[in-house]
């Protein structure tokens, strides 16, 4: 068993000879041998992939291939991810009721008493 750690600066599925096996920034387990490495579409990096000898490694010590992004995708400067989506408020549908309040719970108190302890009976 052999060990692979593939680099990019965002999470891309990782590919290996044609397969997916994992995703970059974890170390991949695979058989001694050679194998063909990529990052899958939109093929926005570079190398457009790489293949090499796997030997020798270990989960310390794993080979690390490194992808970059490229500054262009098809002659078009690539363009920062779009914004998360706002989540959509629903228009009209049923409206929800207010909750109910609640009344303060009526208070269990204990009678006063009176600190003095209350007198003996004498016993004939």
């Amino acid at each position: 068993m052999e060990f692979v750690l593939v680099t990019f600066p965002r999470i891309r599925p990782v590919r290996v000879d044609g397969g997916r096996v994992g995703q970059t920034g974890q170390i991949l387990r695979l058989q001694r041998g050679n194998h063909i490495f990529d990052l899958g579409n939109p093929r926005d990096y570079t190398p457009p992939n790489v293949q090499t000898p796997v030997v020798n490694t270990s989960p310390t010590t794993p080979m690390v291939i490194a992808f970059d992004p490229t500054a262009f995708a098809g002659g078009m400067p690539l363009a920062p991810p779009p914004p998360a989506p706002l989540a959509a408020k629903k228009k009209g549908g049923r409206k929800r009721k207010p909750a109910a309040r609640r009344k303060p719970a009526a208070s269990k108190k204990k009678p006063a008493t009176s600190k003095r302890k209350p007198a003996r009976r004498k016993v004939r």
